[in-house]
């Protein structure tokens, strides 16, 4: 579970706002990245398989929020407590995952 999360990229513009170039970020840049290699750190192999979902708890970004309300018009769901899941095979599925390529183009 994470909160509070922030792209390098949004947190070096925060930082610097008239200067942030792309050039001083990090190799590794998604907190999902990060998560999962802590995740292989501390978990056996034999049991990686195990984990189920990736929770975040706020989103702020417009483009991710645009995309989650499209993702869930398209199903016919609502934003509920419960949560939606979503086939990482399908089309909301990708769009969702792949969000970040699409809000930091430039930096790929």
């Amino acid at each position: 579970m994470a909160q509070n999360r922030k792209s390098p990229w949004e947190a070096l513009k925060e930082l610097h706002p008239s200067d942030a170039k792309s050039s001083e970020l990090p190799d590794m840049q998604k907190s999902s990245d990060m998560m999962w290699a802590m995740y292989q750190t501390h978990v056996p192999e034999d049991q990686r398989h195990k984990l189920r979902f990736f929770i975040t708890l706020t989103i702020e970004n417009d483009v991710t929020l645009s995309l989650m309300r499209r993702a869930l018009d398209d199903k016919g769901a609502i934003l509920t407590r419960g949560g939606t899941m979503f086939d990482a095979d399908s089309d909301q599925g990708r769009a969702l995952l792949g969000t970040y390529l699409h809000v930091y183009p430039s930096i790929h």
